[in-house]
């Protein structure tokens, strides 16, 4: 229409645009935090055990827990995040225990069950496929084209920052404490590092999958470099390099600093592999279902040919099933969940076919094999960092396993949240079985603040162990058992919204810890009481779990304690999948016979329900 002004839509918002609109981290009252340990705290004590407990909490409340409350007020007040920084540091920096099989991620991709069943000779294949939209990815990540992720009900905007921890990033190891050093940059923010290493039988390659105008090569030239890479390192087996960081973390710092002063090119061979993109293996062996791809995930055979101080490490093996294992630091596991859930799609809605161009040019670099220099010293470094890994994995043990009686549409059809139903389900299989409570983590997201990671879900509540006691009860009615479990599940629930919003206790508690020790105060009574390890505080929580989401991609992570259980879980309509994990050298632990009680559990709850409606 002559005239008329064309009127243009708002331009889209960018990954990480709203990031500074986000608020800061919030600092909960004190009393609100210690009423909530000492609630957490009560089901696994006696009551004389809870009574001196709770004096020594009030002691902390009125007197040095106020004084140092106040401290962390005054520095929540310039930071953004208060927690951030202690989070990394603590959490994963600080750690000695060996990255590989204790701490690391693991996740895989579902193509095994659907597009891509195993299936000998597509390993090449496969890796150029999968590594293609990898870094279609990464391209859209650094073009900030990457939807901001938001709750449920669209209102309220998530932190995306974890996101600059997906790709370039790398953890130096030290004596006493580690470096992360992330690379990845937007293309706002200037260069970023695009080249990625394989690693194929010990032999290590750099390669360059973007011209110098930053354009992706095709799928079918990726597959010329991993043939490439596959015939270079067929006929005898590499040096193995990336198995150093199997071992503890202390034993590698000295093994990576003696490294690089025995040669600058180590020291740079390092440094390529800190500043990559990614690491994707090329696995020997053939899992043929996702319990054995996850076994050889986390503790698979062939540590010469890993490394495990990357978050995004590919393993692809001989017969295509790709699986990952990535250093937990930089970035929460829901990262990599969206990352491999937005590839499965590509790959469900392509036939798993070749994307992107047919070409193949011809004269591309091929891929440079990295060459350590290394001495004896060396090699008995590789042999200690070895053993370390066999030992760990021997004592380990992971299964992937599904629950078809029940999903997410039965349990809201009964008016209950999946998520809780399910904690509810862990705390009275875990009480049928061990005749007792077991202290239970659950992760929670605090991504609705600025640089928002997660906080600790105390799952093991007094509604629950009081409900779990009612179901061995003959004496109580069917009604009784119903209303309890309202109970519990409703108690879940008011704890994941006090969490998400900041308001649960072992963040808070953990500053506070963390600020003693920074100003030379002698440890609060608080923290040596055995109730504070009994409760799970200080990593001691038997049950370690985590809700993967309603997307069908799992992932998990070993048990934190010796005694316990790592169980990751998510949920379709009809049907739960659950990732469990547990030291096969502890007498007390068994994954298949808590997986085979927690249906019985589940069972008992489906019965309950179903009668209780007749």
């Amino acid at each position: 229409m002559a005239g008329s002004a064309a009127v243009s839509e708002n331009p889209p918002i960018k990954t990480f645009q709203l990031e500074d609109t986000l608020p800061s981290l919030p600092v909960p009252p004190l009393d609100k935090t210690l009423q909530r340990y000492l609630a957490s705290a009560e089901p696994v004590l006696t009551p004389d055990e809870y009574q001196k407990t709770a004096q020594i909490v009030s002691d902390f409340e009125k007197g040095v827990g106020k004084q140092l409350h106040e401290k962390l007020v005054q520095k929540a007040n310039t930071s953004r995040n208060w927690m951030e920084k202690w989070w990394e540091e603590k959490a994963y920096m600080e750690t000695r225990a060996p990255a590989a099989v204790l701490c690391n991620i693991v996740g895989g991709i579902n193509s095994i069950i659907d597009i891509w069943p195993p299936e000998e000779g597509t390993q090449l294949e496969r890796a150029a496929i999968f590594t293609w939209y990898t870094l279609s990815h990464f391209q859209t990540l650094r073009r900030e084209e990457v939807p901001v992720d938001r709750s449920r009900d669209g209102k309220t905007v998530w932190s995306m920052q974890q996101l600059k921890g997906l790709f370039n990033t790398g953890r130096k190891p030290g004596i006493e404490r580690d470096t992360l050093y992330r690379h990845f940059k937007t293309e706002s923010e200037g260069h970023c590092p695009d080249h990625i290493v394989v690693i194929s039988n010990g032999h290590m390659f750099i390669m360059r999958p973007f011209s110098d105008s930053g354009e992706l090569m095709s799928s079918h030239d990726l597959f010329r470099q991993f043939t490439y890479i596959k015939e270079q390192s067929s006929h005898t087996r590499g040096q193995g390099m990336g198995a150093l960081s199997a071992d503890d973390r202390t034993t590698y710092a000295k093994a990576y600093d003696y490294l690089c002063e025995l040669d600058p090119a180590n020291a740079q061979h390092l440094k390529t592999l800190e500043t990559a993109i990614n690491v994707v293996q090329l696995q020997e062996g053939a899992p043929k279902n996702m319990s054995e791809l996850y076994s050889m995930g986390m503790h698979g055979p062939n540590v010469h040919n890993r490394f495990f101080d990357k978050i995004y490490g590919v393993i692809v093996h001989e017969n295509g099933t790709i699986c990952c294992n990535g250093d937990h630091a930089p970035a929460d596991g829901i990262v990599l969940v969206n990352h491999f859930y937005w590839i499965h799609q590509n790959l469900i809605d392509t036939a798993g076919a070749w994307p992107g161009s047919n070409s193949v040019t011809p004269d591309l670099p091929m891929p440079e094999r990295m060459v350590f220099t290394v001495d004896e010293r060396v090699k008995n470094d590789l042999a200690h960092a070895t053993e370390t890994y066999n030992k760990n994995a021997n004592i380990t043990e992971v299964m992937n396993c599904q629950n078809s009686s029940m999903g997410k549409k039965w349990i809201r059809a009964q008016g209950f949240h999946p998520d809780a139903f399910l904690q509810m389900a862990f705390q009275y299989t875990y009480y049928r079985m061990y005749n007792k409570p077991a202290p239970t983590y659950e992760t929670a997201t605090t991504r609705k603040y600025y640089h928002g990671r997660t906080e600790t879900v105390r799952s093991c509540t007094m509604e629950a162990l009081t409900w779990s006691k009612a179901m061995l009860d003959k004496s109580k009615t069917n009604a009784d058992k119903v209303s309890l479990l309202k109970a519990a599940h409703d108690k879940h629930l008011l704890l994941l919204k006090e969490c998400a919003n900041g308001d649960g206790c072992d963040r808070h508690l953990l500053g506070l810890l963390i600020l003693a020790q920074e100003e030379g105060i002698s440890i609060p009574e608080i923290f040596t009481d055995p109730a504070f390890t009994k409760s799970g505080g200080g990593g001691n929580f038997v049950l370690s779990t985590s809700l993967t989401g309603y997307i069908g991609v799992h992932g998990m992570v070993m048990a934190m304690t010796y005694n316990g259980y790592g169980i990751f879980y998510c949920f379709a309509d009809d049907s739960i999948t659950l990732n469990m994990a547990a030291f096969k050298s502890c007498p007390e632990t068994d994954v298949k016979r808590f997986f085979q009680q927690l249906n019985v559990s589940l069972l008992d709850m489906q019965r309950m329900l179903v009668a209780s409606k007749m």
